[in-house]
């Protein structure tokens, strides 16, 4: 079965051009090599029917679809899904397969790419990146297997709650509210929406978030959080009285702090 397109894959995934490269029809035939070879370990381990999979997405174009079209896949072969049921960073993926103890977990995003780019992450089940023989175990299947789609043993969840609960049980939060912080994030248009100004504010933090609306094209910056895509952060700095400014990448997982 000949692929529409060349995939290159990075150790942890797969990043490409929406429309050119990142199309459903190279998401469903990523799905699909995923899925063999989640299987194909399964089954060497004995433990072939019990594989499960969190999956989550970022506010770029087309990750909420490109995330259920690679659920679907999933669940057509016999894969049992938890798929997020809102934009969810990519950390939370992480914890998710660690604490629901699950087979792997896979994001829709492209990180701190432009917007003009999605992408694909894999996560273990160890809550990290896949290593590279695995990545490339999936590579190696590509174009293998008919592309297999079901919309039964999809689970819908909210996995933010979950993450956020942990973080509360390891971190003094009280003792942050405690300390007259006056904290201004800046979002950049991606996954961490308002997250960290819910997670302060009930501690008595001062918090104050900017571009928290997760757009398909960031706010026409590129979503990350070096010092060259950060003017509007260093500008509201510098014009009030805040302690620190944060700043959270495309799928917030990175961070960029300034001083004030």
């Amino acid at each position: 079965m000949a692929l529409s397109t060349a995939i290159d894959f990075a150790p942890d995934g797969w990043r490409g051009l929406l429309d050119r490269q990142m199309t459903p029809q190279m998401v469903e035939e990523v799905a699909q090599a995923f899925a063999d070879s989640i299987n194909a370990r399964a089954l060497q381990a004995g433990k072939a029917d019990s594989t499960q999979v969190a999956i989550a997405f970022d506010g770029r174009r087309n990750s909420s679809e490109f995330a259920q079209l690679f659920a679907q896949v999933l669940a057509g072969n016999n894969i049992g899904v938890v798929l997020a049921d809102r934009i969810t960073p990519t950390p939370v993926v992480s914890f998710a397969v660690k604490s629901l103890q699950l087979t792997a977990g896979v994001a829709i995003t492209a990180s701190h790419n432009p917007p003009q780019y999605n992408g694909i992450k894999f996560k273990g089940a160890y809550g990290g990146p896949f290593f590279f023989e695995a990545t490339q175990d999936i590579e190696s299947r590509l174009g293998q297997s008919p592309v297999r789609k079901s919309n039964v043993g999809i689970h819908t969840q909210n996995l933010m709650e979950g993450y956020l609960d942990h973080i509360r049980s390891l971190i003094n939060l009280e003792a942050i509210g405690n300390s007259s912080l006056r904290v201004l994030v800046d979002s950049m248009g991606g996954a961490g929406q308002t997250i960290l100004e819910e997670l302060l504010v009930p501690y008595g933090c001062d918090v104050t978030t900017i571009y928290e609306k997760a757009t398909t094209d960031f706010s026409g910056r590129s979503p990350e959080p070096i010092a060259k895509n950060l003017g509007p952060l260093q500008t509201k700095l510098s014009q009030g009285d805040y302690s620190l400014g944060l700043a959270t990448d495309g799928d917030a997982d990175r961070l960029g702090v300034m001083l004030e």
